[in-house]
């Protein structure tokens, strides 16, 4: 009987082996098949955007003959005889077959709306994906499938037969917006979860953008993380879970209520509701969730994870991009380098040199060159000494001119107007509940604009090209200011308001450098670690717009602190300009109501918290555009 039993035991073991090693063996026929198809399309795309569709679908072709195993060649495609070398909307679709050996493989281009790839992803049980403004055009479209049939291996015993894996990817040239638009939000985390967090009640839009030529522009929010450690898909990256039990995605949108939703130009296929625009514009996740392997927790319209998280909605459906953006535009901008490699947030954020850092007679490492200037201690060359209270509690006016304010604490009870120039802040400005009001470079508000900047009048020379890059040398005099342009250091410290307190700045860039003897009592809330700014929304009002010339022109916040930043709802909420704060987390707290802000935001992560709407809309006179064109992406 033993005899019989194991004998029976064996035969099913060995059946049982047999149907997982042959299953195990697809699954990797089909995951090798899909990085090709991937790779293949990306590379059609790059060279669509580039030249003609011929070229595109021999580009997509030679990549498929290079990487398929033991293939030299595939019989019957032909580029040239089946796809149209031009596209408008009225090309029909065009399509290459070729086989070899046990490979079938197809090229596809132009792939209208309807057509079967744009139904949805490769992936096995992936929903239907709606077509959507940031899927391009069906000319900028280009897919490719991949068919392998092959016999069973141990499955012959079981009478099996051969087994076809099907896989499929659809890449976009470029985009419809290529360097024209602005970036509503940019997240440059690299490899963690939670980059960005819509919690509770709180929404998060990003709104239509007017161009230049009055048309509207989709708004865009661009997550550079990948989920992953250092981008190995064997590492996740923290608090991303498991693939049975995810946490986190780098979308989290947490709570039923919760929405990311990126706005457009109306008429788009995905619009939510007609004529409005609503979610017609773009969400791109450098995440590979995009698209992806479904996970048992999602963000509607199905991002998988590790991209996206929990039951909240993004709109419209995410789509993944080729290569990260990265804080490149901004730096080569504002503190232009010929290498950021000694620079501590460098390993994990980072960028090329900027190329006219090589250029004769440009420098233009603006950044870096103001936080030398301003120095460790004491007042700048060329800087007034502050010498009143450090508790203010009776109205004062601070006459125009550069000051330097040496107080630990500059505690603001009262109203208190810096009429103009640039102000250094030696500690922490703290605008109490109730009657604190701050001004900062009064004489600059567009309807007053009475500076007078005496024998310290702007002579910045050269220009800029149409991204705003110095094209020739300049001569930028750190103590210089006009009705125009200024600046704020916080040497050591941070800036809070209360909920009921003002503060405006106007025509002014804010500058934080990392101190270590910010005073908790101050910055601090609760339990939360220090802040190096901490704007509490409520009946109060921030308005805070940034330089209209000069080296910081468009610029209203650069922060190297990885401290917390947080932002309230507020009863006036004026912000205009590039908030910058690439190794930090941006955290916007709403009151109930829907805020919309002219600026654009690049930091670390984002959380949005609360019951509010935070509406991100920049100017696209004030913003910068990627001077670069963006990359060709997988779309399905």
């Amino acid at each position: 009987m033993t005899i019989v039993v194991v004998g029976i035991a064996v035969m099913m073991l060995m059946t049982l082996t047999a149907l997982v090693i042959d299953h195990s063996f697809l699954r990797n026929d089909r995951r090798a098949d899909q990085k090709v198809a991937d790779a293949a399309a990306t590379a059609g795309a790059y060279v669509l955007d580039r030249e003609d569709g011929i070229s595109a679908c021999e580009a997509a072709l030679t990549y498929l003959v290079e990487n398929t195993p033991g293939v030299d060649s595939f019989d019957g495609a032909d580029c040239e005889a089946d796809i149209p070398e031009y596209c408008d909307p009225s090309t029909p679709v065009g399509r290459t077959v070729g086989t070899a050996g046990d490979y079938r493989i197809e090229i596809v281009h132009p792939i209208p709306d309807s057509d079967p790839l744009m139904a949805r992803a490769s992936a096995l049980g992936a929903p239907a994906a709606p077509v959507v403004y940031a899927d391009g055009s069906t000319c900028q479209r280009i897919g490719v499938s991949i068919e392998l049939t092959r016999g069973p291996s141990f499955g012959t015993v079981l009478g099996a037969g051969e087994q076809t894996t099907r896989v499929h990817a659809v890449a976009k040239a470029g985009t419809p917006t290529k360097g024209q638009t602005p970036i509503n939000l940019l997240i440059l985390e690299r490899y963690d979860c939670h980059a960005v967090v819509a919690e509770g009640q709180a929404k998060l839009k990003l709104g239509a953008i007017t161009g230049k030529n009055g048309e509207k522009l989709p708004g865009m929010l661009a997550v550079d993380s990948s989920g992953y450690t250092n981008d190995d898909p064997s590492t996740l990256g923290a608090n991303c879970g498991t693939v049975s039990s995810p946490n986190y995605g780098t979308l989290h949108v947490q709570g039923s209520n919760a929405l990311v939703q990126a706005d457009g130009p109306p008429g788009c296929p995905a619009e939510l509701t007609p004529g409005t625009g609503h979610g017609c514009g773009i969400v791109e996740l450098y995440a590979s969730g995009v698209p992806g392997p479904a996970a048992p927790l999602y963000c509607l319209d199905k991002a998988y994870w590790p991209a996206c998280t929990s039951t909240g909605i993004a709109r419209p459906h995410p789509v993944r991009m080729a290569e990260r953006h990265t804080r490149a535009p901004f730096d080569h901008r504002f503190n232009c380098q010929s290498g950021y490699g000694a620079k501590p947030w460098y390993d994990k954020q980072k960028i090329p040199q900027c190329p006219e850092a090589s250029t004769s007679g440009v420098d233009a490492d603006f950044v870096d060159e103001l936080t030398n200037f301003v120095g460790n201690n004491g007042a700048p060359s060329g800087f007034s000494t502050y010498t009143g209270p450090c508790d203010v509690s009776s109205p004062v006016d601070i006459p125009e001119g550069n000051v330097y304010v040496p107080c630990d604490v500059f505690r603001v009870k009262s109203t208190v107007r810096f009429l103009g120039g640039n102000v250094v802040f030696n500690g922490t400005v703290d605008v109490t509940s109730g009657t604190g009001d701050l001004t900062i470079h009064a004489c600059g508000k567009k309807t007053v604009d009475t500076c007078n900047p005496g024998t310290n009048a702007l002579t910045w020379t050269g220009s800029r090209d149409d991204k705003g890059r110095w094209t020739a040398a300049q001569n930028y005099v750190e103590t210089q200011y006009s009705n125009d342009a200024a600046w704020v250091y916080f040497r050591n410290g941070g800036i809070k308001k209360d909920a009921q307190a003002k503060v405006q700045i106007y025509d002014s860039t804010v500058l934080f450098r990392y101190g270590s003897n910010i005073p908790c009592s101050v910055m601090c809330t609760g339990s939360q670690a220090s802040h190096v700014m901490a704007l509490s929304g409520g009946t109060g009002s921030l308005i805070w717009h940034a330089p209209r010339e000069g080296p910081f022109d468009v610029l209203a916040m650069w922060s190297a602190s990885p401290l917390l930043h947080d932002m309230g709802g507020q009863a006036n909420l004026d912000m205009e300009g590039v908030y910058f704060a690439p190794v930090a987390r941006l955290t916007y707290r709403g009151n109930g109501a829907q805020q919309q802000v002219a600026a654009q935001l690049v930091t670390e992560r984002l959380t949005v918290t609360g019951s509010g709407t935070l509406n991100v809309v920049p100017n696209i006179y004030r913003a910068i555009i990627d001077p670069e064109p963006y990359k060709s992406s997988i779309i399905r």
